[in-house]
């Protein structure tokens, strides 16, 4: 994951937005299992990849046609670290 971080921060200077968020999606893999891993990751080694802000979110289901709702965890900054809860496309309002 760390190797992915990195690549893609080296496109920031090319972005022409005030914000740059980082979403990785898990498609296949088991989500408890990436993010109790990725949990272990101090929230400062995020700090200098240039990311404001840094979410691992699960989309087996969607990928499933399932429509439940799609679990985030908020990895950077540390004020969004944990686990957090977003209604899918079909529930209004958006999370």
């Amino acid at each position: 994951m760390a190797f992915l971080i990195r690549k893609k921060s080296t496109k920031i200077p090319e972005y022409r937005t005030k914000f740059n968020i980082l979403v990785p999606q898990s498609i296949e893999t088991d989500f408890k299992i990436l993010s109790a891993e990725a949990r272990h990751i101090p929230s400062e080694d995020f700090a200098e990849s240039g990311f404001d802000e840094i979410w691992l979110v699960d989309y087996r289901a969607l990928r499933n046609d399932m429509h439940q709702e799609i679990e985030m965890l908020g990895l950077h900054p540390e004020n969004i670290r944990g686990l957090t809860r977003r209604p899918d496309y079909d529930n209004k309002p958006y999370g």
